[in-house]
């Protein structure tokens, strides 16, 4: 628990302990939401939960829950007054969800005549007056979930917030159902391999098959275990990071809505920056667990530089230890378009700005980026003015585990995994990731990816 003193000695109240005060009904329903998503193992799980809550969180009439297909959306579930959209397949162009899902931002019609996007509607009915829709997933949604009321209404911000905070939650829930119904299909696939190859093994002698036998259940225990702890570690990267953005939206709510100020509001800041970092190291080992089990695939789109430095600056926002450290972004003029997976890309980045604003007291963190002609190559460079790394441990910080000694004195340990991990999705994404050698104090990170990733 985050204390301060009280000049008299005695501590003082944390904003954590105010929270059972300053909580209302909509936060208590989407923490029970995310809690309950974070344990949702199918589709139809996760639909019984995100239905209701989306409807108590609005106040609305109805709900829909569409995911993408390819150009269209299907519309796997509703909730409203009569079944309008559900078992529907629409093309993306031609509905709210849709313009949703392409545009990967929030829509609110307060009038369905009065505004395009939603004069297209599948089976357009009259009681259906005002939409708010909201994207699954941040970067490339894989689907939107919708809210519809009879009469004229404009939803609210904090109404989108809630709305889109569970939209986030769903999608993670999404992916650890897609995880576990991979692991279920290899166990399966698994089972049947083996059932085949003691067939096999029967027509071979009694000595041959006992110590074929023998064999194969040293291998099938080798392989249930490495299953195993990859399941368990996506599991509990999962059910870790859902409590930690739900804690992190209650404090942010505090901060925002409740005018807290002075020690307190300080104590929830580090709170909060707390929070940022432990979500950072649980991402990474998710990211670390797919690259390991084979699953992740650079997903290729056109990334946009500025998009790309706004996201990261948000991302990053929380990680600032000081106020004497200035973040920067820069980037040359009239780069070429970069083809890659925009995900993996700013997870390298995030890596980086994290680290260098760790071990940087006071000076700059500095992010550009620039196009290689010669090689045809986009140019990613993150340099601090902090604590530097040592000519010895150049190549050692892109071990697993691996903590430099400066940078154990300097700051609180961590992992030791996000450097290697960058330089595998680097990697993934057809580039490098290596460290710049240069004289005195800092440290310059270079980025090298293709114009378009293989």
């Amino acid at each position: 628990m985050l204390t301060h003193h009280e000049p008299n000695g005695r501590p003082a109240t944390s904003a954590t302990d105010a929270l059972p005060a300053v909580l209302g009904e909509p936060a208590v329903v989407l923490l029970d939401a995310v809690q309950r998503l974070s344990l949702a193992r199918s589709l139809a799980e996760i639909q019984e939960i995100v239905r209701p809550a989306a409807r108590r969180l609005t106040g609305s009439d109805g709900v829909t829950f569409a995911l993408r297909d390819d150009d269209a959306c299907l519309y796997v579930d509703e909730d409203g007054r009569e079944p309008l959209w559900k078992g529907t397949r629409v093309p993306l162009e031609a509905c709210a969800s849709g313009w949703t899902i392409l545009h990967s931002s929030p829509m609110v019609v307060p009038d369905v005549d009065a505004d395009e996007r939603a004069s297209n509607e599948p089976d357009p009915t009259a009681f259906v007056r005002s939409l708010a829709v909201v994207p699954i997933g941040a970067l490339d949604p894989i689907g939107a979930i919708g809210t519809h009321w009879m009469d004229h209404h404009e939803a609210t911000d904090e109404e989108l917030a809630l709305l889109q905070a569970l939209a986030d939650s769903t999608a993670a829930a999404l992916e650890s159902a897609d995880l576990w119904r991979n692991l279920e299909d290899r166990i399966t696939r698994r089972t049947s391999e083996l059932a085949e190859r003691s067939r096999e093994l029967e027509d071979a002698s009694a000595s041959v098959r006992e110590l074929l036998e023998e064999a194969t259940v040293r291998s099938e225990d080798l392989e249930a275990a490495v299953d195993y702890h990859r399941a368990i570690l996506n599991i509990l990267a999962h059910e870790v990071r859902s409590p930690l953005t739900a804690s992190d939206l209650m404090l942010d709510e505090i901060l925002s809505d409740h005018h807290v100020e002075g020690p307190v509001a300080e104590n929830v800041a580090d709170a909060r920056r707390c929070i940022a970092e432990a979500v950072r190291i649980v991402e990474d080992q998710l990211h670390r667990a797919k690259l390991e089990a084979g699953v992740l695939r650079p997903r290729l789109d056109e990334v946009s530089i500025p998009d790309l430095y706004l996201a990261l600056r948000g991302m990053v926002r929380a990680l600032r230890r000081s106020p004497a450290v200035t973040l920067e972004f820069s980037s040359e003029e009239h780069l070429p378009a970069l083809r890659t997976d925009a995900h993996m890309l700013g997870q390298i980045l995030r890596n980086l700005v994290g680290n260098a604003l760790k071990f940087t007291s006071d000076g700059i963190v500095l992010v550009s980026a620039r196009f290689d002609h010669l090689a045809r190559q986009f140019v990613f460079e993150v340099s601090d003015t902090g604590i530097g790394v040592a000519p010895d441990d150049r190549e050692r910080i892109f071990e697993d585990f691996s903590q430099v000694a400066a940078a154990q004195h300097a700051r609180r340990a961590g992992t030791g995994l996000g450097l290697p991990l960058s330089r595998s999705l680097a990697v993934t994404l057809g580039g490098s990731l290596e460290l710049e050698d240069r004289e005195g104090p800092g440290s310059t990170f270079v980025i090298r990816l293709p114009e378009k990733a293989p």
